[in-house]
């Protein structure tokens, strides 16, 4: 007797369904909630979170909390709410040593935040307070004129965000 294929469980909305595959483990999707740029973010999560794991960082990040945060940011940029979201930026950089300043680090539902390009080269893997005082050459992000505000803003947003996920 022929399979018709593998049983899983759709990472968004946790209904089951049969894959094609028995490799599909990342991009796990039924066809309802398979599109394109769903499965390019499930690629950049599985990217991002084996670089976390690969420094020794938590890697706990999942497709479902990363969409929820495409969602609230409607799928635009973080900072500067404009551009759509073309990657997925960590607040506290993994490259940041561990210190005080840095409540989290790692790829995890309270310092992931999508980013578009133009931003993403802008930011670089610069620590939040090193953008608030200024870059050490003394530019400023002139991307986004509100810069303060909006930092201050997606670390309130993300501290929330680490508080939800620790709840039972």
């Amino acid at each position: 007797m022929k399979r018709l294929g593998y049983e899983r469980v759709c990472l968004l909305c946790d209904r089951k369904y049969l894959a094609r595959v028995a490799t599909e483990i990342y991009t796990r999707m039924c066809d309802d909630c398979r599109t394109e740029e769903k499965l390019r973010m499930a690629k950049i999560v599985r990217r991002q979170c084996i670089r976390a794991m690969d420094l020794g960082l938590p890697a706990t990040l999942t497709l479902k909390q990363w969409i929820a945060t495409l969602d609230h940011f409607d799928w635009k940029c973080a900072y500067c709410r404009i551009s759509p979201a073309e990657a997925l930026d960590h607040f506290f950089p993994l490259s940041s040593p561990p210190s005080f300043l840095c409540r989290v680090r790692g790829t995890t539902v309270d310092n992931c935040l999508p980013i578009c390009r133009t931003c993403n080269s802008s930011k670089q893997d610069l620590h939040p307070t090193i953008i608030l005082r200024g870059y050490p050459s003394g530019k400023q992000m002139t991307i986004i004129p509100n810069i303060v505000e909006v930092i201050r803003s997606l670390d309130k947003y993300l501290t929330g965000r680490g508080i939800e996920a620790k709840k039972p």
